[in-house]
């Protein structure tokens, strides 16, 4: 008898395959005189997009709320923004809906939508991988990548195929296999601004899993400290969204101290005032988790 093939939320649930069949992309315009009309930025969700993996997460992030990451920290300037998210939480490897289910056929459709615009990517953890394939493949201008994870072969040596199953029915397919290793697709004539948590093990061994080539050509910026996701205080993230090409290359090679780096931008009582809401905030997502965990 064969064996059951086991319930996968992220690609069997209902709920999912359902959202799967709608756009998973959202289009807003900056009409305001401080805007640059002619740049485009592109958010890409990380696998934060819902936590945890069951339905009540699901419909609370997704159904609900309707939630791309981004919205309320988008690129000031920018006249047009491009929110993108992988329901399935699968680095993209799947596409983002049933018909743009390719990497290829979403970066086709990225085309047609920034012909014309100058364009920067933006992402974290998984849309940080994101922002910088996409931005390789759409030749864009400037990429700001977040402890992006850089090589999906060592993502999956601390997964299984129960937690990410395209990875793992993907890893050896002919076509797809090649956008596992960013190494492929790192370019020159990008700005690649990488963020990395520098005592952070999995976001260091991500750094050193890619070609010397393709490290050479990221601008790293690092920060002391071992969070994933954002290296820095997120109250700093608009101040460096709003950085021009001299304040982000003054960064690179450096290793920041965060709190510092933060009272800096914006000062002691500020800094202080932030990093007190943001375990008060913590602790409440924590508690808002535990209730979303039975399916």
């Amino acid at each position: 008898m064969d064996k059951e093939k086991p319930f996968i939320f992220q690609i069997d649930s209902p709920a999912v395959l359902k959202a799967f069949d709608t756009t998973n992309y959202c289009i807003e315009y900056n009409n305001s005189d401080s805007c640059n009309s002619n740049l485009c930025a592109i958010y890409f969700s990380s696998n934060e997009i819902y936590y945890p993996n069951t339905l009540k997460s699901f419909e609370y992030s997704i159904i609900e709320r309707d939630k791309y990451e981004w919205k309320r920290n988008r690129l000031p300037i920018a006249g047009k923004h491009i929110f993108i998210r992988d329901i399935r939480k699968q680095w993209y490897i799947g596409g983002i809906n049933s018909k743009l289910d390719t990497p290829s056929k979403l970066a086709d459709f990225l085309k047609k939508e920034t012909e014309g615009y100058t364009v920067y990517t933006i992402g974290s953890s998984a849309g940080g991988f994101a922002a910088i394939l996409f931005g390789s493949l759409l030749q864009v201008k400037r990429v700001y990548a977040f402890n992006s994870q850089l090589n999906l072969k060592v993502t999956m040596q601390s997964s299984t195929s129960v937690v990410d199953p395209i990875l793992f029915d993907k890893v050896n397919d002919a076509v797809l296999k090649s956008y596992f290793d960013l190494s492929n697709f790192i370019t020159d004539g990008i700005d690649y601004y990488y963020f990395q948590s520098c005592h952070s093990k999995m976001d260091v061994a991500q750094y050193h899993s890619i070609s010397t080539l393709a490290k050479n050509k990221l601008k790293i910026i690092r920060f002391k400290t071992s969070n994933h996701g954002f290296p820095f205080l997120r109250i700093n993230l608009p101040h460096i969204l709003a950085f021009d090409k001299m304040s982000l290359d003054a960064l690179v090679n450096k290793t920041v101290n965060l709190v510092c780096f933060s009272i800096r931008l914006i000062g002691f009582r500020a800094t202080l005032q932030f990093i007190i809401k943001a375990l008060v905030d913590r602790y409440q997502k924590k508690r808002i988790e535990a209730t979303l965990k039975s399916n």
